[in-house]
């Protein structure tokens, strides 16, 4: 099959279960749904802390959802000129996995978990019979795909908090990323009906897995859909949030090679279907604590000063960003009065100057005057998040990250029954 057929055939499957398999269709939009309903939490969140959103919902809604169909198609045509190929029986288990995970921890919702938890079963009871190096192989592709995606979204969407610290309070950003993947795999036509498009195709290039194929798949091969989740969370105290993205990202991209070579060198040596399995779930949640511990227990950066006003974040599209002001920045005088404290810049500005210079201090120690001409209006404000240096309401930034819709269950039930009696 040429390849040019090849990239015909998968946009076509892609396509087609999109708009035309019903089933597909209803996880989907239920998908979707979540995903907004995440975010409108996310984006409430925003205003609370920093005035107004950086955008608006549908925005960010349709940024998902175009990221996740082009980041599917790119996963589907890897997928599909590998030659993995997956049982729609393994469909079926995959999403029943992701979904019960989702009910335990948002944070699970990661196909890592949901194939590292099917294989071990696989492996243990031999029920599900599943091709593990497929799955492996799909581990590895999704997390390559997902650690591109936080590279290319690194220090963007970012929530800035403040926390509690072992000296007092401290800044914070929070960042829950969400990417609905429609992906087109090969699967075997005849073990029947599954969750996903099928259609008829013939394997006349030279995939990856041969041995798999030649195998499982003499009679005929079709395209399946799957609809994978990649979730994704952070905190950066100790270091800028983009920074944070950036590294975490390295790690993701280092694991998927790794689970990529485990994968390869398990169709050949059953020992490495092991190491696979145990990999994929164990690797990847040391990845997880590793960030985690370490921005929890280093050195907070955004911490409160003595003298002047620290910067937390710069809103999109402010002044601040007109300025040149950079996130970290102390903010020491404002058209040649002294800062330090939120209502001063107000004050300082409530006349709508036309021309605003900022004496400022960066990371590095230097001191640096920011100039701007604001003709012919002015400007009453800088559109800022400040560092206080006393606040009373203060954020647990584990929430977010380990959001559990059975323990919220559990506590709106024990309410009611408190109520009741």
């Amino acid at each position: 099959m040429p390849i040019a057929k090849i990239i015909s055939e998968v946009a076509g499957a892609m396509l087609h279960s999109i708009l035309f398999n019903y089933v597909f269709i209803f996880i989907y939009v239920i998908v979707i749904v979540f995903i907004r309903k995440q975010y409108e939490k996310y984006l409430e969140f925003y205003r609370e802390t920093s005035g107004y959103p950086a955008k608006s919902l549908r925005n960010m809604i349709e940024e998902i959802i175009l990221a996740g169909l082009v980041a599917g198609f790119i996963t589907s045509l890897v997928v599909v000129f590998t030659g993995i190929t997956i049982s729609l029986e393994t469909f079926n288990y995959l999403f029943l996995i992701m979904a019960f995970l989702l009910f335990v921890n948002i944070r699970y919702v990661c196909f890592s978990y949901a194939g590292g938890i099917l294989a071990a079963f696989s492996l243990v009871f031999k029920r599900p019979d599943v091709n593990i190096t497929s799955v492996l192989m799909l581990v590895a592709i999704l997390h390559l795909i997902e650690g591109i995606l936080i590279l290319i979204n690194a220090g963007k969407d970012n929530v800035p908090i403040i926390i509690k610290s072992k000296d007092g309070i401290t800044g914070a950003f929070i960042t829950q990323r969400f990417w609905p993947i429609p992906v087109v795999l090969l699967t075997i036509l005849q073990e029947g009906q599954g969750l996903g498009f099928v259609q008829n195709i013939e394997a006349a290039w030279w995939p990856l897995f041969s041995e798999g194929l030649i195998k499982q798949a003499m009679p005929a091969l079709g395209f399946a859909s799957l609809l994978a989740i990649i979730n994704y969370s952070e905190v950066a105290i100790t270091r800028p949030p983009e920074r944070v993205s950036r590294s975490n990202a390295a790690y993701i991209l280092a694991f998927s090679f790794v689970m990529l070579l485990i994968a390869i060198a398990s169709e050949k040596i059953f020992a490495f279907k092991i190491l696979g399995v145990i990999f994929a779930v164990a690797a990847h949640e040391m990845i997880i604590l590793h960030s985690n511990r370490r921005e929890q227990q280093g050195k907070p950066l955004f911490e409160p000063v003595e003298r002047g006003l620290r910067i937390l974040d710069v809103l999109p599209y402010s002044n601040a960003e007109k300025i040149g002001l950079k996130r970290g920045d102390i903010i020491l005088q404002i058209n040649g009065k002294d800062i330090q404290t939120e209502d001063g810049v107000r004050e300082v500005l409530k006349s709508y100057p036309n021309f605003v210079w900022i004496n400022a201090k960066m990371w590095d120690g230097r001191e640096k005057t920011y100039e701007y001409r604001f003709f012919p209006s002015g400007i009453n404000n800088l559109g800022i998040v400040s560092v206080p240096r006393e606040r009373e309401v203060t954020y647990n930034i584990n929430y977010f990250q380990n959001l559990s819709i059975i323990r919220n269950l559990v506590a709106r039930f024990k309410g009611f029954n408190r109520s009741a009696g």
